[in-house]
């Protein structure tokens, strides 16, 4: 199950949960690289077997597994046709009740 999450502002600094999800990993992944992830992970004292990246890119997918994170692809958003597949992430949500059993 699924505990804490990491959210990222546009500019790829950590965001408060409690502000929403922003479409911003692609962003922080492509400027800043793996190092934001474990920054966040660092910060909130979370080890990478605790948490799941989620994403709609493979730099999300690619990112979690450089990082040590399991993945969770969805099946919305920006991906090109066969995108997610190639990155191979751990688990692939088509859609939200997916995802929410992923979760939960």
């Amino acid at each position: 199950m699924l505990r804490k999450y990491l959210f990222f502002d546009l500019d790829g600094t950590l965001t408060d949960p409690m502000e929403g999800i922003t479409r911003s990993v692609e962003y922080a992944l492509r400027h800043f690289g793996i190092e934001v992830i474990r920054h966040a992970l660092d910060r909130l004292g979370i080890a990478p077997e605790e948490a799941v990246m989620i994403g709609d890119r493979r730099y999300d997918i690619e990112g979690a597994a450089a990082a040590g994170l399991d993945s969770i692809a969805v099946g919305w958003g920006y991906a090109a046709p066969g995108e997610l597949e190639a990155a191979r992430p751990g688990h692939f949500a088509a859609d939200v009740e997916a995802l929410r059993r992923l979760l939960l």
